[in-house]
C-alpha cells in the first residue's frame, strides 16, 4: 500500500464513500471520463433528505432546495473556467501541472498551500504553476498551449481522473506514464505508483461493457481525455511531460447517469440537462452520491501523491 492510500485510509468511511471502498485492495476502475463525473461533487451538496409527508417512506422522499438553480448558474461560471489557479507566475516555471477541472486539483492545492517553511539553507522548491484547461481533447489543446505560452515551463505533468480498463488495477491505483528526460518515476514507483498505458477517448463510457470493449480494443490499461493532447503538444515544443492520474472508479461499474447526453458541444455539462436528469429519476440521487463520496476520496489520493512528488523534489 502506497503512502497517499495509508493516509486516505484513515478517511471516515463516510468521506470515502461505498463501505466496498474501505478496504482499497477491491479491483476498481473508471469509465472514459472521470472528470465529467466529479461533477457531482457540487451536484450531491444540493440535494438533501427531507422529513417524510404523511404516508410517504423517508428513504424515497428527496427535495431540491430552492436556490437550486440559482447555485448551478454559479457552478457553471466557476466550474467552466479555465486557465491558472493562484497567482499566474512570469515564467520560466520549472513544472506546469494541469488539471482539467478544479475538483480533481482540490486535495493537491491543500497540500501545496499548507507546507512548513524550509530551513533557512535549505534549497527552495521548484517553482511550478497549477492550471486548469477544461475537459476534453478540445479544451485541452487550447489551454495547454495558452499555459506554454505564458509560463514557459521545463516540464509538464498532465493530471486528474482516469479510467482503469485493466480490472487489475484497484480504486486509488496511482497510475503514470513518462518521458524518458523527466524524473518522476522512481519517486512514484517508491509510493506504490504503477506505470501504465493510457488511451486518451473521445466521449464517456458508461458502462461496465463499453469498458471492457475499451479494454479489448486497445490494450490499455487506463482512459482518460485529456493527456495525449497535452503531451504531444509537450513533444512538439520539446518540453519533457509525465501522465499521473488516478484510478477512480471501477471497470465493473456502471454510472448513475449517461454523461455524454448531459455535454456541450464545448465538452462541458449542461446543468440544466443535469438537473432535469437528477429530478425526474430522483431513485438516482443515492447513487449520485456515493459515487461524488468516491470522487472526493479519489481526489485525496492524487493530491497526496503529487503532494509527496513535489516535495521530493524540493530537497
Amino acid at each position: 500500500m502506497g503512502l497517499w492510500q495509508r493516509r486516505c485510509a484513515r478517511v471516515p468511511v463516510a468521506e470515502v464513500g461505498l463501505a466496498r471502498d474501505m478496504r482499497f485492495n477491491q479491483p476498481h476502475s473508471i469509465d472514459a471520463l472521470s472528470q465529467h463525473n466529479c461533477k457531482m461533487t457540487a451536484l450531491a451538496s444540493f440535494m438533501r433528505p427531507m422529513a417524510p409527508r404523511h404516508g410517504q417512506n423517508h428513504s424515497n422522499c428527496w427535495t431540491v432546495p430552492g436556490r437550486m438553480c440559482q447555485n448551478m448558474a454559479e457552478m457553471v461560471k466557476t466550474q467552466n473556467g479555465c486557465g491558472p489557479i493562484g497567482n499566474l507566475s512570469s515564467g520560466p516555471v520549472d513544472l506546469l501541472v494541469c488539471f482539467a477541472v478544479k475538483e480533481e486539483a482540490r486535495f493537491f492545492m491543500r497540500e501545496v498551500a499548507h507546507e512548513p517553511g524550509a530551513a533557512p539553507k535549505s534549497p527552495p522548491r521548484p517553482l511550478y504553476q497549477v492550471w486548469m484547461t477544461g475537459m476534453g481533447r478540445r479544451n485541452a489543446v487550447e489551454g495547454i498551449r495558452k499555459a506554454i505560452a505564458l509560463v514557459r515551463p521545463r516540464q509538464v505533468i498532465t493530471a486528474g481522473f482516469a479510467g482503469g480498463l485493466n480490472p487489475a488495477l484497484n480504486f486509488g491505483a496511482i497510475v503514470y506514464d513518462q518521458d524518458l528526460d523527466t524524473d518522476f518515476g522512481a519517486k512514484l514507483e517508491e509510493l506504490g505508483a504503477v506505470r501504465a498505458t493510457f488511451h486518451c477517448h473521445r466521449r464517456v463510457a458508461t458502462t461496465a461493457s463499453e469498458k471492457r470493449e475499451l479494454w479489448r480494443q486497445t490494450g490499455a490499461d487506463v482512459v482518460e481525455m485529456e493527456s495525449s493532447v497535452i503531451r504531444t503538444i509537450c513533444r512538439e515544443q520539446r518540453i519533457p511531460s509525465a501522465t499521473i492520474r488516478v484510478i477512480s472508479d471501477d471497470a465493473r461499474q456502471d454510472l448513475p447517469l449517461d454523461f455524454n447526453a448531459l455535454m456541450t458541444p464545448e465538452d462541458r455539462i449542461n446543468y440544466a440537462k443535469l438537473a432535469w436528469a437528477v429530478m425526474s429519476r430522483p431513485w438516482r440521487i443515492g447513487k449520485l452520491i456515493e459515487f461524488q463520496q468516491q470522487t472526493v476520496a479519489a481526489s485525496r489520493l492524487l493530491g497526496a501523491a503529487l503532494g509527496e512528488l513535489l516535495r521530493s523534489k524540493r530537497g
